[in-house]
């Protein structure tokens, strides 16, 4: 069973493969958080997937107040990472998740709902 520092180790890594393979930029954000919450279900369960994703964007808040980046937090993307979770629930394997999120793909303005 892997501990919480290797699943940390590991999710950092897909974060960074995922900026790589979608780009850095907002235009493909809810493809980064919808991938990376899928293949976290996947390999973890969705509880860890929603924990990560949520300390993820606790992080961004962090960082928009302490050094006022602006955009490292944004609410939506928890509504994208839960994107993600669902998706997972149809995916055999990580190997779907790419595909199964662009077909859950929703416009930014969606209103979002807590």
């Amino acid at each position: 069973m892997p501990t919480p520092l290797d699943i940390y180790d590991d999710l950092h890594d897909l974060r960074s493969q995922l900026r790589q393979e979608f780009g850095a930029g907002a235009a493909n954000d809810d493809m980064r958080h919808c991938v990376a919450a899928c293949i976290a279900a996947k390999r973890y369960g969705t509880g860890i997937s929603r924990l990560a994703g949520v300390v993820n964007e606790l992080e961004g808040l962090i960082l928009d107040i302490r050094f006022r980046q602006t955009g490292a937090f944004q609410p939506s993307d928890l509504r994208r990472n839960e994107q993600g979770i669902d998706a997972s629930r149809q995916a055999a394997s990580e190997s779907e998740c790419r595909e199964n999120c662009k077909k859950k793909r929703c416009p930014p303005e969606e209103p979002m709902f807590f």
